[in-house]
């Protein structure tokens, strides 16, 4: 990976990054293809203090996607939004990332919406948007 696009930028991980000014840094990497050719993507959850609150390989993409990084950041943040929010549920995060998002909420929620991923920006080879699949299609196991 060399470049990724605004706002996202290439952290000291070298992974594809998205800072929160005073709450944190989301930090991805799209890794391999599983079986279904689905793109497995790494990610990192960090606070404001650089401190990594949950990592996981537990994102992928729609069928046959080619990498998209604002999409899938775009998600991560509503995942953690929701996580923070859920009377019910972590969503499968550690207990200390959902309490940063807790405790974050309104700053997730501001952050996700100031991603464009706006679909006329959308690759054009997701086999899952050709197929007329134009609900949200990243999956998280």
């Amino acid at each position: 990976m060399t470049t990724v696009p605004h706002p996202l930028f290439i952290s000291t991980r070298l992974m594809a990054a998205y800072a929160i000014p005073r709450v944190g840094t989301l930090h991805l990497s799209a890794e391999r293809r599983d079986a279904e050719r689905r793109i497995v993507y790494r990610y990192v959850i960090e606070d404001d203090e650089g401190t990594e609150l949950d990592s996981g390989d537990d994102l992928r993409s729609g069928v046959g996607a080619e990498p998209d990084y604002l999409y899938t950041m775009r998600s991560l943040l509503g995942f953690l939004y929701h996580a923070g929010t859920s009377r019910s549920s972590d969503y499968g995060f550690t207990r200390a990332a959902v309490e940063w998002a807790r405790h974050n909420s309104d700053e997730l929620a501001t952050a996700e919406s100031e991603i464009d991923t706006d679909p006329g920006n959308h690759h054009e080879q997701c086999a899952e948007c050709v197929a007329g699949n134009t609900g949200p299609h990243l999956q998280r196991f």
